[in-house]
């Protein structure tokens, strides 16, 4: 393109000039390696790249359509040599799209595809020691929102003295067991939904100690006439001691 200018020819003798003016057209630009596919895990950082063949062109990148603005954090860009370059950082599920380069008569795209990162135990289960009859409170913290279900021995707890509980953000969940019996003297268990990814679960021991025998009814003074039969009687909080 820099030889687009006047020429002149000259003949030294005789001081004879003819002169033409040369037109070069710019080359279209053209990809010469288009993007590709791309398929990353969510918190991961991924490069789009391409070459066309000019280099240092101030080409645009393009998420769905609408033009990206280079943040130099979230997103930045390289060009080097023809190849032009796309670095998302950090990728979340939103980022899922696709991309384009565009210059001109050339463009190029190519499909982001972030995959969830597998559910995290981030504050597991821990065994407990209680006495009958206390109550207690199982606490599991996750990664990312799921579906739990609560097993007691292997089987799904039941009934109106087993709470579950899941707080605002879908994180923390509890099982609450109220009046303990020997019965829940067991490991518990917690079976997470984790979708694609299957069932990820999370146990503990739960170990449950007999509470001591009181005397809930005491024996009672009694008036009687000799020879007449008397029963004393009192109430324990065990049957059959």
């Amino acid at each position: 393109v820099e030889d687009n200018a006047d020429y002149e020819c000259k003949i030294v003798k005789s001081g004879i000039t003819s002169s033409c003016h040369l037109t070069v057209k710019e080359l279209p630009m053209e990809v010469v390696d288009g993007l590709t596919n791309k398929e990353v895990v969510e918190t991961e950082s991924v490069k789009f790249s391409c070459e066309l063949n000019k280099p240092y062109k101030p080409v645009k990148w393009y998420k769905d359509d609408a033009e990206l603005t280079i943040d130099g954090k979230h997103y930045s860009v390289e060009n080097s040599e023809g190849r032009y370059t796309l670095k998302i950082n950090d990728a979340q599920l939103d980022d899922g799209a696709t991309y384009a380069l565009k210059y001109e008569e050339a463009s190029t795209s190519a499909t982001l595809t972030v995959k969830e990162k597998p559910c995290e135990i981030t504050t597991p289960l821990e065994d407990m020691v209680t006495m009958e009859t206390e109550t207690i409170t199982l606490v599991l913290e996750i990664s990312k929102p799921r579906n739990v279900t609560w097993l007691c021995a292997g089987k799904p707890v039941s009934g109106d003295r087993f709470k579950t509980g899941v707080d605002d953000t879908g994180l923390k969940h509890t099982l609450t067991v109220i009046d303990i019996t020997l019965d829940e003297n067991a490991e518990f268990t917690v079976q997470i939904d984790d979708q694609s990814y299957g069932i990820v679960t999370a146990n503990c021991q739960v170990t449950v100690k007999e509470a001591p025998v009181s005397i809930t009814v005491p024996l009672t003074d009694l008036e009687a006439m000799e020879k007449d039969s008397v029963t004393f009687t009192c109430e324990l909080s065990k049957p059959n001691r």
